[in-house]
């Protein structure tokens, strides 16, 4: 690039007569700067040199990959790279072992990603999900701020998310979960995870009500609710703006902030929505099932629950027989499209 520079330097400084001064002026570069770059493009020398004292010792890159390569790489940082850096630092920069890291670590990353699903949701009102999570900050009086967040999945919709000082109790989410079905109508199906306040009967009673399927996320697996997940960052995130500054607000009457955030994050425009909001994308594209429909579909996914349960040898558990029941259907009726990376 440096070359390419001086070069067309040259050339506008004779067409023009400029002086070497006066041109390097106009193109902002100091003249000294110029100077050096002529001095070493005659020596056949490299014109910038990187920063930092000259090693000694040539660098063995080939092994230098293979010991990044055994590094643990997650999605934004790399356990190891100091101990690596430390390790060689008598062969190459900080700089450039680190240039090399995050190379390796983006091609882990992708080669990762190749192996996972691709879901599309065909409108809102299929499947709900459910989560439990903690505000990043604590209150002015040393309380966590526990929330309970009901999305649609299908429309990027947050539900009114109920907070406290506390987890919600079984009783709390049954009872909020009653409420968001009569306020919003209910959903075909709801994703949850196992945690002990969302697997009791009093939200299996409120789901019976309203012919709601359930479906459990696979036991250690966050990322099979991975809708919810990260949209618990985005809430958290949001929650962050709209709060009064840190200390001046409590985790017990702080529902009205979370609300606030989820209603804002509702009239966002998304990508992944064609640059609508999830507002507007829900009221659009929300599909209804009548009781007569959601017992029929119930009777289905049973069925096939029971012949996964045979074709496999009772090999799966309940939970696993019911997920690829309910994907099987949702994918045969159209709902929901799976693609590979």
């Amino acid at each position: 690039m440096n070359r390419c520079f001086l070069d067309l330097l040259s050339e506008v400084t004779a067409r023009c007569g400029f002086s070497l001064r006066r041109g390097a002026a106009l193109v902002g570069v100091p003249r000294s700067s110029v100077s050096r770059w002529k001095s070493r493009h005659a020596k056949n020398c490299a014109l910038v040199r990187p920063p930092g004292p000259r090693k000694m010792v040539a660098a063995d890159i080939s092994a230098i990959t293979r010991d990044i390569a055994e590094l643990s790489h997650g999605s934004h940082r790399t356990l190891g790279s100091t101990a690596l850096f430390t390790r060689y630092r008598n062969v190459i920069s900080r700089r450039d072992l680190q240039a090399l890291i995050n190379r390796e670590r983006i091609r882990q990353v992708a080669e990762r990603r190749e192996g996972y699903d691709e879901v599309h949701w065909q409108g809102s009102g299929i499947v709900w999900a459910m989560d439990d999570t903690v505000h990043n900050e604590r209150d002015s009086l040393g309380n966590d701020l526990h929330i309970h967040h009901v999305r649609d999945i299908g429309a990027r919709y947050s539900l009114q998310p109920m907070s406290g000082t506390d987890h919600a109790y079984a009783m709390e989410v049954a009872a909020n979960l009653h409420a968001l079905c009569d306020r919003h109508g209910a959903p075909l199906f709801l994703k949850r995870d196992n945690g002990a306040n969302l697997n009791t009967p009093d939200v299996d009673e409120v789901l019976a009500l309203f012919c709601v399927i359930p479906f459990n996320s696979p036991v250690c697996m966050p990322s099979y609710n991975g809708a919810i997940e990260r949209s618990q960052g985005t809430l958290k995130a949001e929650l962050a703006r709209q709060l009064p500054p840190a200390g001046k607000w409590c985790a017990s009457t702080a529902e009205p902030f979370v609300r606030a955030a989820a209603h804002e994050i509702n009239h966002v425009p998304l990508p992944s929505l064609h640059g609508s909001c999830a507002c507007h994308y829900r009221a659009a594209t929300t599909r209804t099932f009548t009781k007569n429909e959601r017992k029929s579909i119930y009777d289905c996914i049973t069925q096939m629950r029971k012949t996964i349960f045979e074709n496999e040898g009772n090999t799966v558990s309940i939970h696993t027989a019911q997920r690829w029941a309910v994907t099987a259907w949702l994918v045969k009726a159209g709902l929901m499209t799976i693609n590979r990376h």
